[in-house]
């Protein structure tokens, strides 16, 4: 799978558990199906971008902050 696929989903996932939001909650305040979520969080499944909008904004997150690498460039 693309590393910058894998790297966008645990960069969601940690910013969901510093949240404290658990899978179910999120997808829900999200719009999507829990299983589109666990697929996106997994790392394996490449996403639409309108899904990961969505949950940036019901984490209150600005998705940009995934888009980066570490160093801050874009990824």
């Amino acid at each position: 799978m693309d590393t910058n696929i894998t790297a966008i989903a645990l960069k969601v996932d940690a910013a969901r558990r510093a949240k404290g939001v658990g899978k179910l909650p999120l997808a829900t305040a999200a719009g999507i199906p829990i299983s589109t979520l666990t697929r996106m969080l997994s790392g394996n499944n490449d996403f639409k971008f309108s899904n990961l909008l969505r949950v940036a904004e019901a984490l209150d997150v600005d998705p940009a902050t995934w888009l980066r690498d570490d160093t801050g460039a874009a990824a």
